[in-house]
């Protein structure tokens, strides 16, 4: 088993991952090609400078954010809810 990558004019890049599928692929209009060979050395051109950091305190706070919108509508307050309310605005409980 191996990696394969292949390319197509209208779909662009992917990744193959057997042989019978590139076989596959090529009949399908995507051909072979070869990544670049890297010296897996990092250049100086290569780096980037950082010029900005997120606070951790505007992470939690989005990440919270997030978690209580996901948490759906609030829950239909029952019929016995609603009754308890009545009585206790009319005074009788």
């Amino acid at each position: 088993m191996g990696v394969f990558y292949l390319v197509h004019p209208i779909h662009g890049a992917k990744v193959a991952n057997s042989e019978a599928e590139v076989l596959y692929d090529i009949t399908n209009g995507w051909s072979r090609f070869e990544l670049p060979k890297s010296s897996g050395a990092v250049k100086e051109s290569d780096k980037i400078e950082v010029t900005e950091t997120i606070e951790e305190t505007e992470v939690t706070d989005t990440i919270e954010e997030t978690v209580r919108k996901k948490q759906g509508r609030p829950f239909k307050k029952s019929a016995s809810t609603d009754q308890e309310d009545l009585l206790k605005s009319m005074g009788l409980v």
